[in-house]
């Protein structure tokens, strides 16, 4: 099974959610931008390169936290202390999802798988 990577960025109490496209993996669901570690590739080097190919934002000088692996998908955070907007017709696969967003616990959207909705929920608060 192939192992994947994504990012979570948590700003101000709220995380950077993405709804994921119709023809892509989990279709309509709300999560973060990932994708698959390519071979002889690192999950945090691949972390880099996919959070800026789904989102045309370049975090390779940001610091990111290892959180969890939610089946086969190895999770990091990023703190930032501004709001990282992604800019979908710009990124080379920005159209996996079709809106991005940032929100708190108490406003997550729907659906989203339950282990991340979970682990989301424990970043929010922490």
């Amino acid at each position: 099974m192939k192992k994947s990577v994504g990012v979570i960025v948590r700003s101000g109490g709220k995380i950077l959610l993405c709804k994921r496209n119709y023809e892509n993996v989990l279709p309509g669901y709300w999560s973060i931008p990932a994708g698959n570690i390519e071979n002889g590739e690192t999950p945090l080097d691949a972390a880099y390169r996919e959070f800026f190919e789904e989102t045309n934002i370049s975090i390779e000088n940001k610091n990111l936290t290892f959180v969890g692996l939610v089946e086969n998908l190895y999770i990091y955070l990023l703190d930032s202390n501004q709001k990282l907007y992604p800019n979908l017709s710009l990124a080379q696969d920005g159209d996996e999802h079709s809106e991005c967003g940032y929100y708190g616990k108490d406003e997550l959207p729907e659906p989203m798988v339950p282990q991340f909705t979970r682990l989301v929920k424990t970043l929010i608060l922490a």
